[in-house]
């Protein structure tokens, strides 16, 4: 019986060790490789980005709305309504009261004027969408977004709320410059 043993243990170390590998040095990628990655990145961007506006293209069509203005950045906006201040900048604080939704109509975030928001313009602790259209709009204004996912939550998610890779749309009105 000792021998049985002996031999089963025998043979369970021999075929866990058989598994073992030696670790590979990393390869070291040449030019080639390098370059082959970036043109691989750039078109994975292009067409994340192609992405991004067949779906508010889409969107706009189901809408019947003509009326957004398509931005050289992937933004659509439209902004109405009678300023009261001049120009904005980055690092302005601003106090604005939002809806924020899934281009299928998902809400996702709604401020009402009861509850706006002060934000400081520039900090990125928001999408990047949202700060390009205030950088457009103007105190006293309101105005709506559609955001592509590259300036939006991008090809993750919120990781929440927000599916990857997903357009985005803002309605926005501007109470105040501060």
């Amino acid at each position: 019986m000792a021998q049985y043993t002996l031999i089963v243990i025998s043979l369970s170390l021999l075929v866990s060790l058989s598994g073992c590998t030696t670790p590979q040095a990393p390869v070291s990628q040449g030019k080639g490789n390098q370059s082959q990655l970036l043109e691989d990145m750039t078109r994975a961007n292009r067409l994340a980005a192609d992405h991004s506006q067949a779906q508010i293209e889409g969107y706009l069509r189901r809408h019947h709305d003509s009326s957004f203005t398509a931005q050289a950045n992937g933004l659509y906006t439209k902004i109405w309504g009678t300023a009261r201040q001049g120009k904005v900048q980055t690092q302005n604080t601003v106090k604005v009261a939002y809806r924020l939704e899934l281009l299928d109509g998902t809400l996702l975030r709604d401020l009402d004027s009861a509850h706006a928001e002060t934000l400081l313009l520039g900090r990125r602790d928001r999408t990047a969408g949202l700060d390009l259209l205030l950088l457009m709009m103007r105190p006293g204004q309101q105005g709506e977004a559609l955001v592509p996912a590259e300036l939006g939550y991008g090809l993750q998610g919120d990781g929440a709320h927000v599916p990857p890779n997903s357009c985005l749309h803002y309605t926005v009105e501007w109470f105040s410059l501060q």
